[in-house]
């Protein structure tokens, strides 16, 4: 069964070796030299993700993430092709291990082997899993998900040696729990909800009835609610004291120990927001059509029965089927545990910015609970239409056909699953076809239509590009200052395309705006475009001639075109508005001094 799933996965997903560098990729690998050079590893450990990105937000602590980044730009540099292998081989890797991990949990059932081959299937082919999987700055979704797989299959395995009697299986257990421990440590420092973990193995160790083979350690176990929630903490230290040394660790990197983010909303929105983004990700896993990095999700402000009440009703149902299967299974009860604890993080609407409510990777983790529950529905449907007890030979053959037909159809539902999975990963090819499909399904989002528009820009298409980039400036009107901020950013640290792209996009969305003109011409300066340069400096002193700050860029301009006459009247204009500017008095002094030796040569 496993080789089946690896290879269905691998079907589904083979043609993102193919695929480019899309969206953040250029941002987080292209242009990043802090993860280029080897000589920066050291500073991983002690600085934000983002270090070597002067516009991100620092509020990441990922030091292996960066690690990983490192290891394959000096295995793969600036060809995507090998960074999209190794992401593809490590969600091979998890679907393998939801397989083995849902073998375990619905053992002794006959159907168990099929049963987590269907939890596996589910897990590793869902449409949803197409943007982490075919996007290479989601890995490290991958690398904690991998991790924390690992860390609880040897958590597992450290407690069911705890429960024999074997001789040299204590020291077994020990090695299996360091294992889980180390496993942990190295998740929680590539994604930051992988900290939770320890909360998901309390409500584990709490369960009334634990996994299967668990009977001597079950025996065992304290029968107050209290004596056994001060057992399982005291079986948790280590992950505690893993946990407490990480935020010792962010708290020297960041600057805090918990994440530095701003709200964006208060707690009334937030409350009024969550039950239409709950459904929105409930309506992307049971029918997964019309996907896409970005989603008409808007902030609501005021209560409405369509808005708020309908979503919420529309949500009980789920949830009512979801705690009668938890109040009946131990699986069950896992499952919805591990889905909760890890979706808890992305529920945090308040920070997360207008157009950025909803995204598909923020399921990766959680589907891993999922998988689960499909696997146990699969061997629940084969316990139904197993015979009853007694009729052996009859019974096993209508077992055998139950199991026969159960399988054809979890194969057709699994093949429909690859088919729509292909498609979806389709549009993460390059950027054009991805902005596209933004657009398409979320027409009011104005992060889709300003990337969108950037793309037809660079593909000349000034006129499509500027409509979009006006568009965009309607739906976020923040979307200018934003392009300005990270233009001068990208231009201090010497990334003149990157800046030149974010100018061009204020320049569309405000012509009249002088400082991005000004801007503009010292990026056409410093590509060697002077007559560009010369035409933008101009146009910036013509909408803003009072401004102070323009004329002496337009003498900087000039002067380096070697328009001297020119550049000394831009700075006695500048001087004219600023008496005191050090920079232009000096710049004039030496132009002058210059000027008037030209004659005598």
């Amino acid at each position: 069964m496993p080789p089946v799933v690896l290879c269905a996965v691998l079907l589904t997903f083979g043609r993102v070796v193919s695929f480019q560098f899309v969206f953040d990729d250029t941002t987080l690998i292209l242009s990043n030299s802090f993860i280029q050079d080897a000589a920066n590893f050291p500073r991983y450990f002690t600085e934000h993700f983002w270090s070597g990105v002067a516009i991100a937000q620092k509020n990441y602590y990922r030091p292996l993430s960066l690690l990983w980044l490192l290891g394959n730009w000096k295995l793969f540099g600036a060809h995507p092709a090998g960074w999209h292998a190794l992401c593809l081989l490590l969600h091979a890797l998890n679907t393998l291990l939801v397989y083995l991990l849902a073998l375990r949990l619905l053992r002794p059932r006959p159907s168990a082997p099929l049963a987590a081959g269907a939890a596996a299937a589910l897990f590793g082919a869902h449409p949803v899993q197409a943007e982490v999987v075919s996007w290479i700055s989601c890995f490290n979704d991958l690398l904690a998900t991998l991790l924390i797989l690992s860390s609880f299959h040897a958590w597992l395995n450290a407690h069911r040696l705890a429960a024999g009697m074997g001789e040299g299986r204590p020291s077994r257990g020990r090695l299996w729990s360091a294992l889980s421990v180390g496993g942990y440590a190295a998740a929680v420092l590539c994604k930051e909800p992988a900290a939770l973990f320890p909360v998901f193995l309390l409500l584990y160790e709490l369960s009334a009835a634990p996994a299967p083979g668990w009977s001597a350690a079950q025996a065992a176990r304290p029968s107050s609610f209290s004596a056994r929630f001060r057992a399982a903490l005291l079986g948790l230290l280590p992950f505690l004291i893993v946990a407490g040394v990480y935020l010792l660790l962010r708290r020297h990197a960041l600057g805090s120990f918990t994440t530095p983010q701003v709200r964006l909303a208060s707690w009334y929105m937030e409350l009024l927001t969550l039950p239409s983004v709950l459904l929105a990700y409930l309506s992307h896993l049971v029918w997964p059509e019309g996907l896409s990095p970005f989603y008409d999700v808007p902030y609501i402000s005021t209560f409405s029965f369509a808005g708020v009440a309908l979503p919420f009703l529309a949500l009980l149902v789920p949830v009512v089927l979801l705690a009668w299967a938890a109040w009946r299974q131990p699986v069950a009860r896992l499952a919805c545990a591990w889905m909760a604890v890890f979706a808890a993080p992305t529920l945090h609407l308040a920070v997360l910015p207008r157009g950025e409510l909803v995204h598909d990777r923020y399921l990766y983790l959680p589907m891993v609970g999922l998988g689960l529950l499909a696997g146990l529905g699969f061997a629940a449907v084969m316990d139904f239409q197993s015979a009853p007890v007694g009729e052996a030979a009859r019974g096993r053959e209508v077992q055998d056909r139950s199991l026969f037909d159960a399988t054809w159809v979890a194969a057709a539902l699994a093949l429909a699953l690859m088919l729509v999975t292909g498609r979806q990963a389709g549009y993460w090819r390059d950027n054009l076809t991805l902005f596209v499909r933004g657009v398409q399904i979320a027409p009011n989002n104005g992060i889709a239509a300003g990337n969108l528009g950037i793309e037809l820009w660079k593909a000349g298409d000034r006129e499509a590009a500027t409509a979009l980039f006006l568009r965009a400036a309607e739906l976020n009107p923040d979307i200018f200052e934003a392009d300005k901020k990270a233009g001068y950013s990208h231009y201090q640290a010497g990334h003149y395309t990157e800046a030149e792209q974010a100018f061009s996009v204020a320049v569309a969305t405000r012509p009249n705006d002088a400082f991005s003109h000004m801007m503009l011409g010292l990026i056409y300066l410093k590509t060697g475009r002077a007559t560009l340069a010369v035409g933008e400096g101009r146009r910036a002193v013509a909408l803003a001639p009072r401004e102070p700050g323009f004329h002496y860029g337009l003498g900087m301009i000039l002067e380096a075109t070697g328009d001297l006459v020119g550049a000394r009247d831009a700075y006695r204009a500048e001087l004219a508005l600023r008496p005191d500017h050090k920079p232009s008095q000096q710049e004039l002094h030496r132009l002058e001094q210059i000027l008037a030796a030209a004659p005598s040569r």
